[in-house]
């Protein structure tokens, strides 16, 4: 049973009266729209749950935020059965705040009242490109051994070393509580008084959360998660909030700006300890696939001179994840010309490439495959995203390409990348999208 871009909400019967609830609701709903995936709604009154959707969707939310319905634990104890080899399908609590543990440990993820639309929407994207990675590296690693018998490296998990935070604040009884709870859990804590000294570690060190002061005001800490978001080592580092109270949050602001959970210091040590390392643990999880990516590959099927992947590695993978059923899967497919529509010589392609190889690599994410299809062509694998999406990536990638200068052997010169980006997903047209995309990698690999 694959699984579709489908959220599967489920929520109490709906009551007109409250108005904030649906408003929560239809604004997560645009939001998963507006990226390419289809909200679904169903009612739990405690006692039925009907027509669920057939096909295993990505990801199911138990949108229960303010009283938790009769009967929980047998509705996902159903639900897990119902979509049985789904195992990996992604189960997030929206729950009331002081939920009890054993509660909560139903499921993947858990979200506390108040819980803002884009922090929900945050964290179902994080976790379903945890799952991308990992069913990205799974079937990679498949491609390897399968098509060029390359064998895994043996495995180096770095989530055995204990999670590290940095606390950036003032020193305050309600910072020391939960610095000793995470110690308590063998967490290494680091201190920072300032932002100064904040970033000075950042930039020395790596943490997997960083927890942030806004007893008086929010600024030092948005200002400080805005700068990690704009800087590509710090940009994945979860960031935590700690307010006095749910009303000195302004959560909107906050969660926009790239803030991943606002704890409240009056809420019980054990939750917030909880969801500080759930945050870490995640971040170990993420960077651990990136060390994964990076020590897979082998000679056969690399290209020399780029150092991304040949052609003959991504047509192999391509019909791996045709035959794993990936949806959506999309491609694009780069064609090197010269500025102004002019004719490159075979010399300047020679000198471009290696160039263009690196920023692609640099360029994409690492679950993304980059290959070098013929001297003047490339491509870019997109497992699990729309066509949409993987058009912005490639319109991004040609713009800061043709804002390079490549330096020839008589004057500096200018590369475009003509892309043409094709989906193929489960629907009817999955079998001519397949069609297209092979057609795209034999016509550039004649």
């Amino acid at each position: 049973m694959k699984k579709t871009d489908t959220v599967l909400i489920l929520t109490h019967p709906r009551d007109e009266g409250d108005v904030e609830t649906l408003e929560i609701l239809s604004t997560m709903e645009t939001r998963l729209d507006e990226d390419g995936q289809n909200a679904v709604f169903r009612e739990f009154d405690g006692k039925a749950l009907r027509a669920m959707p057939k096909a295993a969707p990505r990801t199911s939310i138990a949108y229960f935020p303010n009283r938790l319905p009769d009967n929980l634990k047998a509705l996902i104890a159903r639900i897990r059965k119902h979509y049985g080899d789904a195992a990996d399908m992604t189960l997030i609590g929206v729950l009331p705040a002081k939920t009890a543990p054993e509660i909560t440990a139903l499921f993947d993820t858990a979200l506390f009242s108040p819980a803002h639309p884009a922090q929900i929407t945050m964290r179902i994207k994080a976790l379903q490109r945890l799952a991308s990675m990992q069913d990205e590296l799974k079937l990679r690693r498949s491609t390897h051994f399968n098509a060029f018998n390359i064998a895994p490296p043996p495995a180096n998990d770095a989530r055995l070393r204990p999670p590290k935070i940095l606390f950036v604040g003032k020193p305050a009884p309600e910072f020391m509580t939960i610095i000793h709870a995470l110690q308590e859990k063998s967490a290494e804590v680091v201190a920072a008084f300032t932002s100064f000294t904040a970033f000075d570690y950042l930039h020395e060190q790596d943490f997997d959360a960083v927890v942030l002061a806004a007893f008086e005001s929010q600024e030092p800490a948005l200002t400080i998660t805005a700068t990690m978001r704009r800087n590509s080592k710090l940009y994945h580092t979860p960031t935590l909030m700690l307010s006095k109270s749910k009303k000195g949050a302004n959560a909107g602001r906050a969660y926009e700006m790239g803030v991943n959970d606002i704890l409240i210091s009056g809420a019980p040590t054990e939750e917030i300890s909880g969801r500080i390392l759930e945050l870490a643990n995640y971040h170990r999880a993420h960077d651990q696939m990136k060390t994964d990516f990076g020590a897979i590959g082998g000679a056969a099927c690399l290209d020399a001179a780029t150092g991304l992947y040949n052609a003959a590695f991504i047509g192999a993978h391509f019909e791996n994840h045709c035959n794993a059923q990936t949806a959506p899967l999309s491609m694009a497919v780069f064609k090197v010309i010269g500025a102004k529509g002019k004719t490159l010589s075979p010399e300047q392609i020679r000198i471009a490439a290696p160039q263009i190889g690196t920023m692609l690599r640099s360029l994409v994410r690492v679950e993304d495959c980059a290959a070098r299809l013929a001297p003047d062509s490339f491509a870019v694998l997109f497992p699990g995203e729309s066509a949409k999406n993987a058009q912005i990536a490639a319109d991004r990638i040609g713009e800061i390409i043709a804002c390079t200068g490549f330096d020839g052997a008589e004057k500096t010169f200018t590369v475009l990348l003509e892309n043409n980006v094709v989906e193929t997903t489960l629907a009817q047209t999955r079998i001519d999208a397949q069609k297209k995309i092979k057609d795209a990698l034999t016509q550039k690999t004649a």
